[in-house]
């Protein structure tokens, strides 16, 4: 998604969360990797949160509700997933 999604960044600042807290404070292509927890300082009325999770898509809905964040500012990449 990083390849892909780099050219939509433009000047946005772009936040990585992950919930596995062997990834918080470690860096994936340049981006250092933080709790969902920091994104309570987040202005939902002009920014998105992008889940790009296949397996996990639907906790990380339910755990986004959770934190506040409007479901009108969560895009998702699937529109289901199932497992085979």
């Amino acid at each position: 998604i990083f390849n892909f999604a780099r050219q939509f960044w433009g000047d946005r600042n772009v936040t990585l969360v992950d919930g596995d807290p062997v990834k918080k404070g470690s860096y994936w292509r340049g981006l250092e990797v933080r709790s969902p927890k920091s994104l309570d300082w987040v202005d939902w009325s002009n920014s998105q949160l992008l889940i790009s999770s296949y397996g996990s898509q639907e906790i990380i809905l339910e755990e986004a509700a959770g934190l506040g964040i409007p479901r009108e500012s969560i895009v998702t990449l699937y529109d289901s997933n199932a497992s085979y």
